[in-house]
């Protein structure tokens, strides 16, 4: 076996060997700095920056921006596993892909070293982490949609030409990704209609305000949670190489080339 083969063998097992120390050292650091959290933690109404603030977590929030940061890392060969393999269903699209994500898990490591600060700016920006955790966010929710977009692409090929990609997973590529956009889009209706009728939050101002539907913490779990499922469905069930074609009934197979000339 040629160098470049064992490499390429490597590059290609690579998220699969590093997909559960990302998850565990994620979700690991943040159940650790929750246990660990000065006041009751509750994820339903807490943002996860507040693990990850030296105001309200002051002795333990390092334990978190390590974890996240080396997740971040841990993530990165998942984008060079998209470019690789949805090249055969469009370049364009697996370029936006791989790039969406590059972008995302690199704004991600970012977002767990620069810490959240409540007074002071950071390089000029009050809010720098809220920013690039969001930036991170909007950045891997654009590679999923392009993943969508091979999927449906893949399906949409004619009769008897080989598609790369399996059905099932281009399905649980939509449902992880329509589930996010569909929350966003309906917290961006609701937050509209209450701009427009102000004596609606205050009618129901107490409703609001106890509601899991009106706090960030709660859809920040919900959808980290949606984004690792995404990454290890993919991981798992992304083929290596493009998958047979199905002949159509009646039709002969056409022997190749080589094997005329061998016969």
């Amino acid at each position: 076996m040629s160098q470049s083969t064992s490499e390429h063998r490597l590059c290609e097992r690579l998220p699969l060997y590093a997909l559960p120390f990302a998850v565990l050292l994620f979700f690991g650091s943040l159940g650790l700095a929750a246990a660990l959290f000065p006041k009751q933690y509750d994820w339903r109404y807490r943002v996860i920056s507040n693990l990850l603030s030296p105001r309200d977590a002051p002795h333990f929030f390092w334990i978190p921006c390590i974890g996240i940061a080396l997740a971040g890392i841990l993530l990165i060969p998942f984008a060079r596993l998209v470019s690789r393999r949805l090249r055969a269903v469009s370049r364009p699209v697996a370029r936006v892909a791989a790039g969406g994500f590059y972008l995302g898990f690199g704004l991600l490591i970012l977002s767990a070293m620069i810490v959240p600060q409540h007074i002071h700016p950071v390089l000029g920006f009050p809010r720098l982490h809220e920013m690039l955790a969001r930036s991170s966010a909007v950045a891997i929710g654009i590679g999923m949609i392009a993943c969508c977009v091979c999927g449906i692409l893949d399906g949409r090929r004619a009769e008897g030409v080989q598609r790369a990609l399996y059905p099932s997973l281009a399905a649980l590529w939509l449902a992880f990704t329509a589930l996010p956009l569909a929350v966003l889009a309906g917290c961006g209706a609701m937050f509209l209609f209450v701009r427009m009728q102000p004596q609606f939050a205050v009618e129901h101002h107490s409703w609001m305000r106890h509601s899991l539907l009106f706090h960030l913490g709660f859809w920040e779990w919900i959808g980290t949670v949606v984004v690792f499922a995404f990454i290890a469905t993919t991981t798992l069930l992304l083929p290596r190489s493009p998958r047979p074609s199905i002949e159509p009934a009646g039709r002969a197979l056409t022997p190749r080339p080589s094997a005329l000339r061998r016969a």
